[in-house]
């Protein structure tokens, strides 16, 4: 399979700047933010709860990414790694184009 390549950004949730998650997205940030705030579209329960609970997050971009959807993955993967241990963010999970 010949996946493209386009424009990746890594970005974390911060929530009273404490990291809460971390996750690529290919669009605005600012969307993506609104996505995850989105009261029963959250697929992580964390993201869930604050939702409902209205929690003002902020969004923050680590890192960025001309590449295929795995290769974005990939660089996601080793934040998570690198910052799990500092933070309350979870494995792998399904990525939003």
């Amino acid at each position: 399979m010949n996946e493209r390549c386009i424009y990746w950004t890594v970005y974390r949730l911060l929530y009273k700047r404490m990291l809460v998650y971390i996750g690529i997205t290919s669009g605005p940030l600012e969307e993506r933010l609104q996505e995850h705030m989105e009261i029963g579209r959250a697929d992580n329960p964390i993201l869930a709860y604050m939702a409902r609970a209205r929690c003002k997050l902020q969004i923050e971009p680590i890192d960025a990414i001309y590449g295929t959807q795995r290769q974005a993955e990939q660089r996601e993967s080793f934040y998570i790694r690198e910052l799990r241990p500092v933070a309350n963010i979870r494995g792998r999970r399904k990525h939003k184009e």
